[in-house]
């Protein structure tokens, strides 16, 4: 490297150096203000994502605030009257809610399971296969009345296809999740260094025809891992006393979005329909109900998608028995 070249990669680190620490002050005086966390810390064991361990926190998104309360095992609990019995929810970010409350019901499951208390074991980035590890875990000490299964066919259609690492999408590992609650400085400071090298985050919006065009070119290998998963989530449940039901989420880029106005995309929306319509896509899983979230065809894209543009809002969300919604 010529002298030049030296220098021109000192004034380099420099520049990132300044930026990081105007960026953390700014940081820490608007933590002082909202004390609140700007970004939700999860971490992974080389089996699941999961959250902080027995933790209570806020997070502030340009959505506004979202409350955290968390178990021993880093699962969101959102309390109910019934706490005898709670319902333990297995996901992602879709089904563990990373937005605000602004129905007053505590999360959205409650309209399925009202009084209840809702254990929701899931995270950001936490696939499929992670929410088998996640409930063979949880199984081996608890036995749920109820069980729920999430699936996001927005990201975890994606999350099944051979050469997904959910390492390489997770910043944490579990064992530092401890040190980010104790110094959230120390999260902020990974976060914007993994934003300016562009790993684990990022602040562009998803590109929805690329994501569109590879789902077509990967439908085939997807229906297979699906039906690896189902076969691996039967396995775990098996001996299990528990009812089993299964929510599909719809995929985000089922809309096309612009000028903040979200369109429903017909020939998207087949492909979900003709997925989670197939008699036989959840054998030999035995499930009590299935059900398919929906949302509105037509709406201003910040009423129906959180700021990131990946997460449907709660608002308009209503779920619908899969028998209905299959006869449409």
């Amino acid at each position: 490297m010529t002298r030049l070249g030296v220098k021109l990669k000192g004034l380099q680190i420099r520049l990132l150096l300044i930026l990081l620490f105007f960026s953390s002050l700014i940081f820490i005086l608007w933590l002082l203000l909202v004390g609140c966390l700007s970004f939700l810390p999860y971490g992974y064991n080389e089996f699941f994502v999961h959250l902080p361990k027995i933790e209570q926190f806020c997070v502030s998104s340009p959505d506004g605030r979202t409350y955290y309360k968390t178990d021993n095992r880093g699962a969101r609990i959102i309390d109910g009257e019934d706490k005898k019995f709670p319902v333990h929810a297995f996901g992602e970010s879709q089904l563990l809610e990373i937005s605000p409350d602004t129905r007053g019901q505590g999360h959205a499951l409650r309209s399925l399971y009202p009084n209840k208390t809702l254990v929701i074991h899931g995270a950001p980035n936490n696939g499929p296969f992670e929410t088998v590890e996640f409930l063979k875990y949880v199984l081996r000490n608890t036995s749920p009345k109820q069980t729920v299964i999430g699936f996001n066919f927005g990201t975890d259609v994606f999350r099944i296809i051979p050469g997904w690492k959910t390492k390489n999408h997770v910043s944490l590992a579990s064992d530092e999740l401890a040190t980010v609650m104790s110094f959230p400085f120390w999260y902020e400071l990974k976060i914007a260094i993994g934003v300016l090298k562009g790993k684990f985050f990022t602040a562009k919006k998803p590109n929805l025809e690329r994501t569109k065009n590879y789902y077509i070119s990967q439908k085939n290998i997807i229906r297979r891992k699906f039906k690896a998963f189902i076969n691996q989530l039967n396995k775990a449940v098996k001996s299990a006393n528990t009812k089993i039901d299964f929510i599909f989420f719809p995929p985000y880029w089922m809309y096309s979005q612009n000028n903040n106005k979200s369109y429903f995309e017909e020939s998207i929306g087949t492909e979900f329909y003709d997925f989670v319509c197939d008699g036989n896509i959840l054998d030999p899983l035995h499930v009590t109900q299935t059900y398919i979230a929906t949302f509105p065809k037509t709406l201003p894209t910040d009423k129906l998608f959180t700021y990131d543009r990946r997460h449907f809002r709660t608002e308009f969300l209503t779920f619908e028995p899969r028998e209905t919604f299959c006869l449409k």
